[in-house]
């Protein structure tokens, strides 16, 4: 079954894309509805930590460049779900074919993470963002 696709960012070593704004304790995972949503997001994230002097740091000690991340993304429902699954439930392991090293499983999901505090949409659980992945291609409506 096909969904309107989901896309989601990764550095090049496999680590998906903090959001670098507080969330509480919450490690959500974060999905994009476009893949220019997924770039500017990665504009606006390396923005923030260069900023806060979070810059992510790479084996030659250099910061991290708009090529050191990848933007990947699927249509399909069985493989959204259970990617969702995965990151749900991973540790320190590196999850395929989507190439993502998860360090500690995700609590919580976002649609379209906002590039600053003000906007956050809620957070969804596992449970949530599979429900609405179900609902989105049975009704054909795009994200």
């Amino acid at each position: 079954m096909r969904v309107a696709p989901l896309y989601w960012a990764k550095h090049t070593d496999g680590f998906p894309i903090d959001p670098g704004y507080a969330l509480g304790d919450v490690k959500a995972f974060c999905f994009f509805s476009s893949e220019d949503w997924a770039w500017t997001f990665v504009k606006c994230v390396r923005q923030y930590h260069q900023a806060t002097d979070q810059v992510v740091i790479l084996d030659t000690h250099e910061p991290a460049t708009q090529s050191d991340w990848e933007v990947d993304h699927t249509a399909d429902v069985g493989r959204l779900l259970a990617l969702c699954d995965k990151v749900a439930r991973a540790a320190s392991e590196k999850i395929e074919p989507e190439g993502l090293f998860i360090t500690a499983p995700y609590e919580r999901f976002i649609i379209d993470p906002p590039t600053h505090l003000s906007d956050i949409p809620p957070l969804m659980t596992l449970e949530d963002i599979k429900a609405e992945i179900w609902r989105r291609a049975e009704e054909g409506v795009s994200w």
